[in-house]
């Protein structure tokens, strides 16, 4: 719904299938029926990058910004709906890439299975977040204590959700300090501590989450 996906859509299939972002780019044209037009490996960003999108017709891709940086926006014609993750976006790219198109910024850690949260259409000049959590997961920022901290006051970011992984495998010391109880969930509930410092803003639209670092 967010990305305006139909079954006329013609999605991007860019990222190696070692990044859990391929599985999101499957799943974009899978779960509308759209087309997926595959990227050769040799591909991986500047001319031969717009090349692709300009001669597949493709409206539709997840791009990380390193990867766009290295392109040319007006060339990319058909682009209408972007996703940038993986790295951190910054207003210069938002200036290139959002005119004449939906761009929208994506943040999730592999241990909460690809996209956690995700921003409306980012707008040049504006204000840079992450977004607010997709459905099925909720976020929650907190102190040192584990404390929810109020707007505008940096936290770590934790994540709750049926999206969460289990922990990892062979290693319960670093599965148990990552995974770790939820205080203000649900009895039982476990919450994934991402390490990232993040603040929430309050907007027209609701609260979104702004990335501070690690």
């Amino acid at each position: 719904e967010r990305m305006g996906l139909t079954a006329d859509a013609r999605v991007l299939h860019f990222a190696s299938p070692s990044f859990d972002a391929s599985v999101f780019e499957i799943l974009m044209a899978v779960a509308a029926a759209s087309t997926m037009v595959i990227a050769p490996t040799s591909i991986i960003g500047g001319e031969d990058l717009v090349h692709l999108l300009r001669g597949a017709h493709v409206a539709h891709a997840f791009v990380t910004p390193a990867a766009l940086t290295t392109a040319d926006p007006t060339a990319a014609t058909a682009l209408t709906h972007l996703v940038v993750g993986g790295d951190a976006c910054s207003p210069d790219l938002v200036a290139r890439w959002a005119p004449g198109r939906s761009l929208h910024n994506a943040y999730g850690p592999t241990e909460t299975t690809i996209v956690t949260v995700m921003s409306d259409a980012l707008t040049a000049g504006a204000p840079i977040g992450i977004g607010s959590p997709v459905r099925g997961v909720a976020a929650v920022v907190l102190d040192r204590q584990l404390e929810p901290v109020p707007y505008g006051v940096v936290g770590e970011l934790h994540l709750t959700g049926d999206a969460l992984a289990r922990g990892y495998l062979g290693r319960s010391g670093l599965t148990a300090a990552r995974f770790v109880a939820a205080p203000h969930g649900k009895p039982g509930e476990r919450m994934y501590r991402t390490g990232d410092l993040v603040r929430w803003r309050r907007t027209d639209d609701g609260p979104v989450l702004t990335y501070v670092g690690r």
